[in-house]
Formats: C-alpha cells, structure tokens, sequence
C-alpha cells in the first residue's frame, strides 16, 4: 500500500470509506473526534445498492441477524394520517438482488467498526482535526491535541462537511 488517506469522522461513512479504500490497497487512517465509539442515533434503511456492498464485504450475513425485514413502505398524510401511497418490498431482493432492510444505527456501525478492526485499519478516537494544509503533494493535519499526521494529497476524505468547513476557516 503505497497511498496514506486520512478519513476525519469515524461514523458509518468514515467506516464504511475506510473499508472500500483498504480494498483498493490504500493505507488508510480514521481519525475520529470522541474519545470511543458508542451508540447512538436510530434506525435507518439500506436499499438493495447498499446490501449488495454489504454482501460484497462479507458483511451482510452479520448484519441480516440484527436488521428488519419490512414488508412495504407507506408514505402517509401528516394531517390525517391517512395512506397516501404504498410500495411493497416483499420481492426486493429477488427484483434487484440484494434485500431492503431496516437497521439500527448503532448496529449497523459496530458491524464495520469490526471488520474495520478486522482489516487492520488504524482508528484513532479522541482526535479532533484542528487544521488541514494542502499543496500540491500532501495535506497536513493539526489536531487539537497538537500532534501531526499526514495523506497523499487529494486523496485525504472527509465524512463531515462541517468539520471541513470548520478546519478551513481556522486555518
């Protein structure tokens, strides 16, 4: 693995990035702002794109014992609470060949945070990005504890936008 990427932000998207990238033999770093990774948020729903990327990673088998089978989706008037519209998710996986399922947040993380820990990806909690400086060859990191790191330039990621925007506004 020749190319180092920095990912700010160890959420489902850092991990999930993290992962994709070590696949493609990039060495990879995920640096994340609290001091652990606990559970948080609630439930959300993974079409047939995202299940089949599950499937891919061999994670999809973790995820299917904790996840949710819905039997259709109703799109209701807020009002009356009346049903508006229906789609059923019964054939889904036969139809597009990967299930729709519901999951909870924190489940879905701890089944990447796993296979990330699984995958040798170094995940660094308790680093909060302070400053990014980029030129033509690298990008250079400051976290808040004043400790450096480095990426290849344009291949640093980062899964929050407002850590971005706010990092570029202190530099």
């Amino acid at each position: 693995m020749s190319e180092k990427v920095l990912i700010a932000g160890g959420g489902i998207a850092g991990l999930a990035t993290g992962l994709a990238l070590t696949r493609a033999q990039v060495d990879v770093h995920i640096l994340e702002r609290v001091p652990a990774l606990t559970e948080i948020g609630a439930g959300v729903q993974l079409g047939p794109n995202v299940t089949r990327i599950l499937d891919a990673w061999g994670l999809l088998p973790a995820v299917q014992k904790v996840a949710f089978y819905p039997k259709n989706l109703q799109a209701r008037n807020a009002n009356s609470g009346d049903v508006l519209s229906s789609l059923s998710l019964t054939d889904v996986a036969k139809r597009y060949g990967a299930p729709y399922i519901t999951i909870h947040r924190a489940d879905l993380q701890n089944t990447l945070l796993q296979e990330v820990q699984a995958s040798g990806i170094t995940l660094q909690c308790d680093t909060h990005v302070q400053k990014l400086h980029q030129d033509s060859r690298q990008v250079n990191v400051t976290f808040s504890k004043g400790m450096p790191a480095n990426g290849d330039a344009n291949e640093t990621a980062s899964t929050s936008m407002q850590d971005q925007s706010q990092s570029q506004s202190q530099s």
